[in-house]
């Protein structure tokens, strides 16, 4: 019922499948079974090395593993997903793991069954399990709830990451270095600054912090473009404005407005990932159990 998540059980073992055009992981497999850690260490290096997908990962959760797959496209990286998947539930079967009928916490039959929703898959669990589960979840999210607004703090932990940022791309302008990247950068240090500053996550602060760190970057980037501009004009003992400089000269109008908008996209291209990155993380801890 929810877009580009998929559940079912597949050959006796509970399969989720999650995809995401924000995320970097492509598809999304969490696979429910009980195993010993060196058990699921091994599953999980068999998945990532079946037939050398450099694009394969994992790790082992308390209710299986989790598995990730990319590709360099979506329908390439979902036909290996089907292929890599069925080896992994043969495998499974071939070393005797028990599957749905058994609680993956315990490993004990499962007599009562209760579906709960865990990150981006399901799993099913004794009900007494997915009560404790669900209780120590809210003691959590109240716990987060309640806890010290520091917005204010956040967002001056914001102004400084801008403002690094700005002073990074002064520096490196005027030793002769690229520094329109430095927009990218500038914006994932404000973000930083402002979680470390005691900001609570929220998707509008996230937007504002990297909003900060864009004006800051860009009021850096228009100052020295200008003031190199002047530089320029002074050592050729030329008497007249940036403006007039900027009408007159084509190669100096090239040069200056080629920087704002490099820097300009770079900055924006820097916020963006930032607030889709901020979106995804503060999305899935509120779904992390349904």
């Amino acid at each position: 019922k929810e877009p580009n998540k998929f559940y079912g059980v597949v050959d006796g073992y509970e399969v989720s499948v999650a995809n995401s055009i924000t995320s970097s992981e492509g598809f999304v497999i969490h696979v429910n079974f009980y195993a010993g850690e060196t058990a699921k260490i091994n599953i999980v290096n068999a998945f990532v090395n079946h037939e050398g997908s450099a694009f394969a990962k994992g790790f082992i959760t308390p209710f299986g593993v989790r598995l990730t797959l990319n590709g360099w496209t979506t329908l390439a990286a979902a036909k290996k997903l089907v292929v890599k998947l069925k080896y992994i539930i043969q495998l499974l079967k071939t070393s005797n793991i028990n599957g749905i009928t058994h609680s993956p916490l315990s490993g004990k039959e499962i007599v009562n069954p209760s579906l709960v929703g865990v990150n981006e898959g399901f799993v099913t669990i004794e009900q007494e399990d997915a009560d404790k589960i669900r209780m120590s979840f809210e003691k959590q999210k109240e716990a987060e709830e309640k806890a010290p607004n520091n917005y204010l703090r956040g967002f001056i932990g914001s102004i400084l990451g801008g403002v690094v940022g700005a002073i990074a791309y002064v520096v490196l302008y005027f030793i002769g270095i690229i520094s329109a990247w430095i927009g990218v950068l500038s914006v994932f240090l404000s973000g930083l600054l402002y979680k470390k500053f005691g900001g609570k996550e929220k998707i509008f602060t996230y937007v504002i912090s990297g909003v900060i760190s864009f004006a800051i970057v860009m009021i850096a980037c228009v100052v020295v473009c200008n003031v190199d501009v002047m530089l320029a004009l002074e050592y050729q003992g030329l008497n007249m404005t940036v403006q007039e400089a900027l009408e007159t000269f084509p190669e100096i109008s090239e040069i200056f407005y080629g920087n704002i908008i490099s820097t300009l996209i770079y900055t924006l291209l820097g916020v963006v990932v930032q607030v889709i990155y901020s979106a995804r993380k503060v999305t899935s801890r509120k779904n992390s159990i349904r």
